[in-house]
């Protein structure tokens, strides 16, 4: 097996291609900065001067899924990122990727740029919203995504591919290049190469085809022992799950998942703290054993910058952690891993055996300390 390995580290997965901008800075699947292109885009009255291409290609996508009407979006066009929802109820405040408004129609977009996310977005609350400030407007309700999904269809969102949209866009740009400013151009059509390669990425290298054809029975064994390694996984995960209890807390959200491709099972429950800082307290059983981290956000799953509030809380509570930076698609972003860590650069750590009792109870003194913190401040 350790020969196979070697073997196979050796060798490409893919057979190379030319790298878009966004591909060479490293961006490929950043939401928000895909977002950001596409929003500038979308609004005909930017300096690109492909007007409503984007906007009509959207249209027309959104159109075989009944979802524009008759696909006229109407003059006085205005797009926004990051719309807040609180302007109806503070108790509601989601961020909205992309809000288009124009005299017929308000259009919320959703936009998800990984191959397989996760995605639990409070499509109500986009709902809700919308339907207050549309008044007699159309109000169309979209998820772009990389894969087909069916998420948010209960509230009326419908789904449109990144691919799908880039085909209504190249149907019809031609008629929009004399007018367009070249520097823009050049951009928008790498973006598009970018948006299409989210999905497709790169052709398969032959030499790794012809490698799994010659070992293919021992590729098998191995991923055969890999999927058993992951329900052991998977099954400690669940373990340590009906260890906690987390009921009698109404500042804690609990949910589990699994990563089968990267080898872990997680354990996340995020503590609100205050109404700035929310606190998602994370179990994660790796091969090397079991890591324990601390992740300040706003409430929204979005990275703080200021961690003076949260390293108070730390102190105050006793808690051993320490900052730990690190960057994913992108974003620079910080956490604090327990001492206790499997990675972290302490003698006495939990590695893959360690007794799963024993992490429960630090797990639950980490909630337990954080959820009542949280009450007092209510």
């Amino acid at each position: 097996m350790m020969k196979l390995l070697d073997d196979f580290s050796k060798l490409s997965i893919r057979a190379e291609r030319p790298q878009t901008c966004m591909e060479i800075a490293g961006l490929p699947r950043g939401e928000n900065v895909c977002s950001s292109i596409l929003a500038f885009f979308l609004d005909p009255e930017e300096a690109h001067g492909l007007e409503t291409l984007v906007l009509d290609a959207l249209a027309d996508a959104g159109n075989k899924t009944e979802t524009f009407g008759d696909g006229n979006i109407g003059g006085n066009v205005s797009v926004k990122r990051e719309e807040f929802t609180d302007k109806i109820s503070t108790d509601k405040r989601k961020r909205i990727d992309i809000l288009i408004r124009s005299d017929d129609h308000v259009i919320v977009i959703e936009n998800k740029t990984a191959r397989n996310p996760r995605i639990d977005n409070p499509f109500d609350v986009y709902a809700d919203y919308q339907k207050e400030i549309a008044e007699n407007r159309h109000k169309p309700k979209i998820l772009l995504t990389v894969a087909p999904s069916s998420a948010g269809s209960e509230e009326g969102f419908n789904n449109i591919t990144h691919a799908r949209l880039v085909r209504e866009i190249r149907e019809r740009i031609g008629r929009h290049v004399s007018d367009a400013d070249t520097r823009y151009l050049t951009l928008f059509l790498d973006f598009l190469n970018t948006l299409e390669n989210l999905k497709e990425e790169t052709r398969m290298d032959q030499k790794l085809v012809a490698f799994l054809a010659k070992r293919r029975e021992d590729v098998v064994e191995l991923l055969t022992k890999v999927e058993d390694f992951n329900k052991e996984l998977d099954k400690k995960g669940k373990e340590l799950r009906t260890l906690i209890d987390v009921e009698g807390y109404k500042n804690v959200e609990q949910r589990f998942w699994c990563d089968r491709k990267v080898l872990y099972c997680d354990l996340f429950n995020n503590i609100q703290i205050s109404e700035t800082l929310t606190v998602a307290v994370e179990a994660s059983i790796f091969p090397e054993g079991w890591q324990l981290w601390l992740w300040p956000h706003d409430g929204d799953e979005q990275e703080l910058t200021d961690l003076s509030e949260m390293k108070n809380v730390l102190d105050r509570l006793e808690i051993l952690a320490d900052e730990h930076h690190d960057s994913h698609d992108g974003y620079d972003y910080t956490v604090f891993l327990h001492h206790l860590s499997y990675d972290h650069d302490h003698h006495e750590t939990l590695g893959y055996e360690a007794d799963i009792a024993s992490v429960a109870d630090l797990v639950q003194d980490l909630i337990d300390k954080l959820a009542a913190e949280g009450a007092r401040n209510r």
